[in-house]
């Protein structure tokens, strides 16, 4: 028996049966006479299942996605935003799943685009292209090298409706449309400020969503008029809408 094949196929059981296990326990919706080693162990356990299911989604698509690359070692002409950068690592499945998942019982919007700002080797993109049904997957990074990753692991799947864009997050104006916007902490408050700046014009006029990931900077957001949605502050996963009369 192969092992990514063999893997894939206890990857429900991990996630969906375990992890649900000891989400009841934990919040004492269900009695186990194992409750408090289970409470003890569920956040290491949990984590161990997040990770497990993305090095599945890695392997098995033949992607490279993995490892950690600080904002020194990025290549990017522009040494103000490089310097405004934060590090390279691949968000969580887990955390795209539940943001998606808080989005539509929270809206009833029709998004046209999903938009990865940092999109770095293009995670985020690629999962959304698998589970998700967007008109267009825009990847937007200021690293070519990053960028030339990312193109090749959408080749690995064909994904012809994902474009990768080498552009700094400052530059970039959002498409006239409804857009999910996904951001995974990829930069300080210096250049998200500059961002929302650019395009604040469009939150005004679209039903844009921002969905942010280690959401360090939420604050900067309440500033420009944006509202909380939802917000997780245990796995500081949060979502952001345009405050409108």
């Amino acid at each position: 028996m192969q092992l990514v094949p063999f893997l894939i196929s206890l990857r429900n059981l991990s996630l969906n049966n375990f992890c649900y296990y000891l989400a009841m326990v934990n919040q004492n919706n269900m009695y186990s006479p194992l409750k408090p080693f289970l409470q003890s162990i569920s956040e290491p356990m949990k984590r161990l299942a997040f990770n497990f299911e993305d090095y599945i989604f890695e392997k098995s698509n033949g992607f490279e996605l993995g490892g950690v690359i600080t904002n020194n070692e990025l290549v990017s002409e522009n040494k103000t935003s490089k310097s405004h950068a934060t590090a390279y690592h691949a968000v969580w499945c887990r955390n795209l799943r539940v943001l998606f998942g808080e989005t539509r019982k929270r809206t009833n919007i029709q998004f046209n685009n999903f938009i990865d700002i940092g999109s770095g080797k293009g995670k985020a993109c690629l999962f959304v292209h698998q589970k998700y049904e967007f008109e267009k997957i825009i990847g937007i990074e200021f690293s070519p090298t990053l960028i030339d990753i990312a193109e090749k692991n959408a080749a690995q799947i064909n994904a012809k409706n994902i474009v990768n864009l080498n552009i700094d997050a400052c530059e970039f104006t959002l498409p006239n449309a409804n857009n999910f916007i996904f951001l995974f902490n990829p930069f300080d408050d210096y250049i998200l400020n500059k961002f929302l700046q650019n395009n604040l014009e469009h939150f005004v006029e679209y039903n844009s969503i921002i969905a942010y990931a280690n959401d360090v900077h939420w604050r900067t957001l309440l500033s420009f008029g944006f509202e909380v949605i939802f917000k997780d502050n245990i796995r500081k996963i949060s979502l952001f809408q345009q405050m409108r009369d």
